[in-house]
């Protein structure tokens, strides 16, 4: 059998430096510059031509946005990228790589081959709810490349948000192997859901350069919240309804409950808003 490789120190120390918040919200101020335009003209035509990224899905060209953080949260076009509800199924957060796929039976749940960690951490809400029941754990993680806006994959109301305060790792390959716990040390926005008596949670995790995350229910990464503390709120999401945008990449984890859903997609797929994840079980 396979010994599972220990996380290296030296990685580790690299991604500590680079996890401080101030270091994303700079950057996130420096991408937010509209002047001086030929130098944001650039910047963007960089950006564009070193991820290959194709207009034909996207709103306008890559010279219509006015800076680097409105090319990132560039809008999908409704004509040749339009979103079709099916409430029959959960659909994807957002576009990029499904990286986990995995029926927690319990509180624990998979980070990566051989690292796991606390649901009840991740959402800030007690154990004991996970361990009353499995649950369906979906990680979609969106790269510098992706569209960067996300969407709520089924109907629901949301009931209760929570900003909790933490650094800002990177969450690609290399961090997710190499920092133990990753999900739950980043600063995150958590939304409980609910569908059809069902809570579920979504989760929008931040990341090293991602200056901010905006979020239908709250702006967070700005400005001075209840860190930590969950929030009762009170707003109608219909599945498809853009829920937030993320201006860089980062990651999309959906916690549902095993008895809501069934026939999960395997782990390492891409997908698109309008992939299906899994099918809904009826009432």
């Amino acid at each position: 059998m396979s010994q599972i490789k220990p996380p290296s120190k030296a990685i580790q120390i690299l991604l500590f430096f680079i996890s401080f918040p101030f270091l994303s919200r700079l950057w996130g101020h420096i991408t937010a510059f509209t002047s001086p335009r030929f130098l944001v003209k650039k910047g963007i035509k960089l950006f564009q031509n070193h991820y290959k990224i194709e207009m034909d899905g996207y709103v306008g060209d890559a010279e219509d946005y006015d800076s680097l953080v409105n090319f990132f949260t560039r809008p999908l076009s409704p004509e040749t990228r339009p979103q079709t509800p099916d409430n029959t199924k959960v659909l994807s957060p957002a576009d990029g790589y499904l990286s986990i796929v995995d029926i927690a039976d319990g509180d624990m749940t998979t980070q990566v081959k051989g690292v796991n960690y606390h649901l009840s951490d991740l959402v800030r809400k007690p154990s004991t709810l996970f361990e009353k029941k499995k649950h369906l754990v979906m990680t979609v993680y969106l790269s510098p490349a992706n569209y960067h806006r996300y969407h709520a994959p089924l109907d629901g109301k949301a009931t209760a948000f929570c900003h909790a305060k933490g650094p800002l790792y990177p969450v690609n390959k290399l961090s997710v192997a190499n920092i133990p716990g990753l999900f739950v040390r980043n600063e995150r926005g958590i939304t409980q859901f609910n569908t059809d008596g069902h809570e579920w949670y979504y989760v929008a995790v931040g990341a090293t350069f991602v200056g901010s995350i905006i979020m239908k229910f709250k702006k967070f990464m700005e400005g001075d919240y209840h860190f930590n503390k969950w929030e009762a709120i009170d707003e109608d999401v219909k599945q498809c309804d853009e829920v937030g945008r993320f201006k860089m990449g980062s990651t999309i984890i959906l916690v549902l409950p095993l008895e809501m859903v069934k026939n999960p997609l395997k782990a390492g797929q891409v997908v698109a808003v309008e992939t299906p994840l899994c099918d809904r079980i009826s009432l």
